[in-house]
């Protein structure tokens, strides 16, 4: 995984109920906005649109879009951009398409419903890679209720099915938007490590903390 893939593995007010437990809620139209931040400095928002299909029950649509620039003394030294279009029915994904330029490596990545597998074509530079995830094909959906159940998450930046693990971790306060929101972490265990999902006690997400390169502390926070 690059380490735009990573950044992607690669959300406001104050609870005063126990955050031992993250109870799933139904999903429902919204936006996140979060402000991306390595080792404690801002490099970036990433925003997710989600929405309903009206022309399709139990269909919905959610709509990303990431920047990354990345600088030392004024100079920017990484740049990434990353967007993405899933389309999802009955808690499967069904169609995806996303464009990412990682500080310059463009790929493209395409799938699309065959029968009852999702058809995946990766394209980056000259390479062309075409695969299949039979059944029910899930992503990185950190703000989808049913994600902390699975074993298997495609990553819409490369086009590869990855095998993970979720646990439940700590529970702590999180700062968002400023204040202190009661939080339970979500450790995923995936290829590049490990990384820690936040929601708060209606189950939204609302953060998430991973190493980059194994040394540089990325977060999300959302923002209000």
């Amino acid at each position: 995984m690059s380490r735009g893939a990573c950044c992607l593995l690669a959300l406001a007010s104050v609870f005063h109920a126990p955050a031992s437990r993250c109870e799933e809620s139904p999903l429902q139209p919204r936006q996140w906005d979060f402000a991306v931040m390595l080792d404690g400095k801002p490099i970036g928002r990433h925003r997710f649109l989600l929405s309903s299909l009206d022309n399709e029950p139990g269909g919905w649509q959610l709509s990303s879009r990431a920047e990354y620039d990345v600088r030392i003394l004024g100079i920017t030294v990484y740049r990434y951009q990353h967007e993405a279009r899933e389309r999802w029915r009955e808690g499967c994904l069904s169609a995806l398409s996303s464009t990412t330029d990682d500080d310059g490596t463009v790929s493209v990545v395409d799938g699309r419903q065959d029968g009852t597998a999702l058809r995946i074509t990766m394209q980056r530079d000259r390479e062309r890679q075409i695969s299949t995830v039979a059944g029910c094909a899930f992503s990185y959906a950190y703000w989808h209720p049913a994600l902390r159940r699975q074993s298997r998450l495609l990553n819409p930046q490369t086009g590869k099915l990855d095998t993970v693990s979720i646990t439940t971790g700590r529970s702590t306060a999180l700062t968002v938007a400023g204040q202190p929101v009661p939080a339970t972490g979500w450790q995923l265990q995936g290829p590049e490590g490990p990384l820690e999902v936040w929601y708060d006690n209606r189950g939204e997400w609302i953060g998430l903390d991973a190493l980059v390169s194994g040394k540089h502390a990325l977060s999300y926070r959302l923002q209000p």
